[in-house]
Order: structure tokens, then C-alpha cells, then sequence
């Protein structure tokens, strides 16, 4: 069955914009306002291209529709005056066909610097092929029954690839939407954004993408995702905003109103370093936040040389265990004690000991540790009504499930609709479970319980105090807590 459906799809990538209309021949429309602060020694320019189809062409049998033009409008105005995109670096493209999309995404993949930002926005028809389960974009020359005047997923996951861009947003409103990034997923939360909070992340490449709704939700052609995502971008009062951030602050209107399920992932098989896509305010006052020259961005394990200094100066025994371990650079060596309790032991190989489960360790700029988790595992247990869930992760967090509707008389199964943790999930027969932007695996254990595998990767990002004795950060779920130095147990 094929489903002709009202799309918005953007994405944002660090990035020099400087397509002409020569290689972009839709209408372009341009606005002069007054010039922001610079804040570019920090994040860098800020560009954008909003490819809007409102109108179809004549040889295409799609009907037009009504709100692409008006959405791209609404959207480029909050971004020219409430974000440090400058006007001369801001077009919208009216009605652009195939090859004109696909000729300006090639032309911008050619120039783009790792010091710049780009927005691009599509707006028009979406499309979703379940038998060769990929997804398209459908521009003005498109036809209903020729894949050809399509442009796949597949491809523009290609010129991301392509892109020497630091951040990569793809911002999807499209019917089907999930299809974009299906296979990769990375977790939803609010945060505290600081400025320097902002600058830290945007030094990281990231490749993540926003969707509307999974891989097998539609979306409404008069869009409540379009209305949130501006309304929430305009009502900003911090200095930044993350990507992250704005995926979780529409999420709960859009469930309510539309009955989607917005999403925040990464793209499968498209590398980035875990960094965030940032919109900055126009009255953000810039400041100096401490640089990090690119190639200093990771380091997998830490040399010999390192190792060495390391072990001579953070010896693991109760008359070191508080005290500085180096001098010049602290280093994360030795025990440290979670707001859980949990004492682990960072070991000079990079590897994560004495918790429940292994992980990693990797250095990172600015006195920062890159701590690597498994995947979160969820035992549960579901009441005699069949109506809740209670139970715990592998990392000792409680929490619980409610269903949304009449009991199931299989207790052997999850199947049904969920609000897992306040955030809305869909558990499937075939062991499938998406909840927000999380998915995961079900099944039912041997003593009854059920347990739940989510395919995400938590990251704490710490840094490390001046005397050693203090980690402070957050991770990739918008957490903030810190761990203490403590005397390693042998």
C-alpha cells in the first residue's frame, strides 16, 4: 500500500553554505536585519537553505500542499531574529524538484568547513517503501509511481558522510520520519544548557536527527511538530539551545495532539564523536571558553609514556586515594565513588572494573574523561492486573510502567501500548520496543520477570577537578552528578 504523505524534513550541519542561484534555480527571498554579537570564535557561522514544496509540478500527480511555504517562512524568521544566522546567509527555495535538491546538497558537501554552521530544511511530500523498508523525499517533479523522481534516505545519508562539517541535524517532520535514522538511536533529556555548557558540545562532531515520529507513524499535513519546533525555538530564554533539548521540550504537545512519537537519534553507519548540534541566541554574550585544537578531540587509550607517569604518581592505596595525582594534568586512574554508591576503578588501560558491568574510559580536551557504559538492561515485573510494570536497570535505577488501555490476558507478553518512565512506548509482539527515542528488545526470563534491552550507549562526560579528587559532568541522557576519589578496595 503506498502512502502519500505532507513531509518536513531538515537538517543541520556544521557547515559553509554558498550555493548560488545558479545551482539552486527555485525562488529565493532574502531579509535584512541588524547583525548579532559574534559569537563565532566560539560555534562558528551559522547558514541556511529551506527547500519548501508547496506546489507540485505540472507532469507530477501529487496534490499540492498548503503549509510547506508558511512553515519554512515561520521557521527562517525565528532563526534570523532570535539566532545568530545572519540574513544574506539564510535562502529559501521555493518548490525545487529533484535534481535541483540533489545538485545544491552536492554543492554544499564540496565547501563545507568544520568551523561553519548549516540548516537545510525540506518541506513537501514523504514516502515510506516497507518492502525495501527505506524512505524518500518527494520534491515538486516527483512522481507517484516512478521512484526514480524520488531522493532516498539512502542518499542523503550519503552526502552526510561526504560532509566535513563538525555537527550534522536532521530535523524530520514527515509521515514515516523514523525511517531516516531506523537502526540507530540515541536517548531524549532535558538538560542545564549553559553557554559554556553549549561551546563544550559543539566542539564534537555529532550526526543525530529529530523525527516527528517513528519509521510506521504519520503525521497530519497541518503539522504540530512544525508549530512546536518554532513556537519552542522562539520562546527560548537561555543563551543556547541543543538539539536534544528542543527534541525533548515538544515532544509531550506532539504526542498529545498529533499521537506521534518525536524521536532523537543517531544515523547508522555515519561516525561522529557524541557532540551536539547548538543553537545560539542572538542575546547570548560571547565570552572565552578554553579551545581544543581538532586533533586533540579523542584519545582511545592513553600511551605508555602516560600510563607510566600515571601509575608512579595515583597508586592505589588508602594514603594516595584523596590526594592530587598529578601535579600538571590530574588523571582519572584509580576509584571513584558514584551518588549510587557504586565504587569502580578506572584502570590505565581505559577499562572500567569493580562495577556490575565493564566499561570504558577515553581521554578528552579540557581535563575531560569520556566514561563509556553498556546498554541499559531493564528487569521488570508485571502486576497481577496486567496494568503495570515495576522494576530496576543493570545500573540500579528503580522505576515503573503503566498501560494505556484495558489488561492483556497474555501475561506471557509485553505486546501493547505503554507510558514507560512518562515517556510514551509501543511494546510488539515480535519482541520489538520503542519508547521515544529509545529501542530496545523484550523477552520474557525464566523466572517470570521480563527483560528489556535498549540498544542505546550511555556516556558520562566528566571533568576532572583541579586537585584530583572531583569528576563533575553529565551524560547523554542530560543527567547531571558527579563522583568522588576513594580508597580502592582490593
Amino acid at each position: 500500500m503506498r502512502h502519500l504523505c505532507k513531509a518536513t524534513i531538515a537538517f543541520a550541519t556544521s557547515a559553509v553554505l554558498l550555493v548560488s542561484p545558479a545551482q539552486v534555480t527555485g525562488q529565493v527571498r532574502g531579509l535584512t536585519i541588524s547583525e548579532p554579537a559574534t559569537t563565532r570564535g566560539t560555534f562558528g557561522r551559522y547558514h541556511a537553505i529551506l527547500f519548501a514544496v508547496g506546489e507540485q509540478a505540472a507532469t507530477s500527480d501529487l496534490p499540492s500542499l498548503r503549509f510547506p511555504i508558511s512553515e519554512a517562512d515561520s521557521l527562517r524568521s525565528v532563526l534570523l531574529h532570535h539566532y545568530t544566522f545572519d540574513s544574506i546567509d539564510v535562502r529559501v527555495v521555493r518548490n525545487p524538484t529533484r535534481d535541483q535538491i540533489v545538485d545544491a546538497l552536492d554543492a554544499l558537501a564540496a565547501v563545507l568547513g568544520p568551523q561553519d554552521n548549516l540548516l537545510v530544511v525540506y518541506s513537501g511530500h514523504g514516502y515510506y517503501d516497507r518492502d525495501g523498508q527505506e524512505g524518500y523525499w518527494q520534491a515538486a517533479d516527483a512522481h507517484n509511481k516512478r521512484k526514480s523522481s524520488w531522493l532516498a534516505n539512502s542518499e542523503v545519508r550519503t552526502v552526510m558522510r561526504k560532509l566535513r562539517a563538525r555537527q550534522v541535524l536532521v530535523v524530520t517532520d514527515a509521515c514515516f520520519s523514523g525511517a531516516l535514522t531506523r537502526g540507530g538511536s540515541a536517548p531524549i533529556a532535558e538538560a542545564m544548557e549553559t553557554y559554556e555548557f553549549g561551546a563544550r558540545l559543539s566542539r564534537r562532531t555529532s550526526r543525530h536527527a529529530i523525527t516527528a515520529g517513528s519509521f510506521d507513524e504519520p503525521v497530519p499535513a497541518a503539522s504540530v511538530f512544525a508549530v512546536e519546533l518554532v513556537k519552542t525555538l522562539r520562546g527560548n530564554r537561555g543563551d543556547v539551545m541543543t538539539a536534544a533539548r528542543l527534541a525533548y521540550m515538544i515532544r509531550p504537545a506532539v504526542a498529545a495532539v498529533a499521537h506521534t512519537t518525536v524521536q532523537y537519534g543517531s544515523f547508522a553507519g555515519v561516525a561522529d564523536e557524541q557532540g551536539e548540534f547548538v543553537f545560539v541566541s542572538r542575546t547570548a554574550q560571547p565570552r572565552q571558553v578554553a579551545a581544543s585544537a581538532p586533533e586533540e578531540r579523542t584519545t582511545p587509550v592513553p600511551s605508555r609514556e602516560t600510563v607510566a607517569t600515571a601509575s608512579r604518581t595515583a597508586p592505589d592505596s588508602a594514603s594516595h586515594a584523596n590526594r592530587t595525582v598529578s601535579r600538571v594534568t590530574p588523571t582519572i586512574i584509580g576509584c571513584w565513588r558514584y551518588p549510587n554508591g557504586i565504587l569502580v576503578r578506572m584502570m590505565p588501560d581505559g577499562s572500567v572494573t569493580g562495577a556490575p558491568f565493564a566499561a570504558t574510559w577515553t581521554a578528552a580536551p579540557d581535563r575531560r574523561f569520556l566514561v563509556r557504559w553498556p546498554h541499559y538492561v531493564d528487569r521488570v515485573v508485571l502486576a497481577n492486573d496486567g496494568l503495570r510494570l515495576t522494576g530496576a536497570n543493570n545500573f540500579g535505577q528503580p522505576f515503573r510502567a503503566t498501560r494505556n488501555g484495558a489488561a492483556v490476558t497474555d501475561r506471557r507478553s509485553l505486546s501493547g501500548s505503554w507510558t514507560y518512565n512518562t515517556i510514551p512506548a509501543v511494546a510488539t509482539a515480535d519482541g520489538s520496543i520503542v519508547a521515544g527515542p529509545f529501542t530496545g528488545k523484550w523477552r520474557l526470563d525464566g523466572d517470570g520477570s521480563f527483560v528489556v534491552e535498549w540498544t542505546h550507549t550511555p556516556v558520562d562526560d566528566f571533568a576532572i577537578s583541579s586537585d584530583g579528587s572531583e569528576l563533575k559532568g553529565s551524560n547523554n541522557l542530560g543527567m547531571m552528578f558527579s563522583a568522588a576519589r576513594a580508597t580502592c578496595r582490593e
